[in-house]
């Protein structure tokens, strides 16, 4: 039986969709560079979209975890720089056939 009155403690169980896990966020470099690049779009676009919606919920009211801000700013910034590195692979590959030809 949970305990009731005022000595209980308070929870933060929400059934907000809008509420993430923030486990969910962290993704290991290793996991984004099996991902393939339209992957890699959609992972960029939604910690886009959670990170704006994040800001906006820190303006208005009070964050459960302000630390979910720091997480999507660095997967926004791990998925970009996986992106830049297989960029800047597949122009090094086009330069070396274009060598040899």
């Amino acid at each position: 039986m949970k305990p009731s009155g005022p000595n209980r403690p308070e929870t933060h169980e929400s059934n907000d969709p809008q509420v993430h896990d923030p486990t969910a966020i962290t993704m290991k470099i290793a996991e984004l560079k099996d991902m393939s690049d339209e992957q890699l779009e959609l992972t960029a676009k939604e910690a886009a979209d959670n990170l704006f919606r994040l800001r906006i919920q820190s303006q208005t009211e009070r964050l459960d975890a302000p630390s979910e801000l720091r997480r999507n700013r660095r997967l926004i910034a791990r998925v970009k720089t996986l992106q830049t590195q297989r960029a800047t692979a597949a122009g090094g590959a086009e330069t070396e056939a274009e060598k040899t030809a």
